[in-house]
């Protein structure tokens, strides 16, 4: 999918979990509630999204 800048919303991401790219140790990664910016840690196991980290503004 194409989003320009000014078509950006929040509504084109799910409202869930998000991994970072930061390790909190051997079996646990840290991620991003997008819902309300919580920070936890999750086991590498559980399904959480990924997301584009830059964007092209055209």
């Amino acid at each position: 999918m194409i989003v320009t800048c000014k078509d950006q919303t929040d509504s084109i991401f799910s409202s869930s979990n998000y991994w970072s790219s930061g390790e909190n140790s051997n079996n646990n990664a840290w991620n991003v509630n997008l819902n309300n910016g919580n920070v936890n840690n999750n086991n590498k196991n559980n399904n959480n999204y990924v997301r584009l980290a830059f964007a092209f503004c055209v």
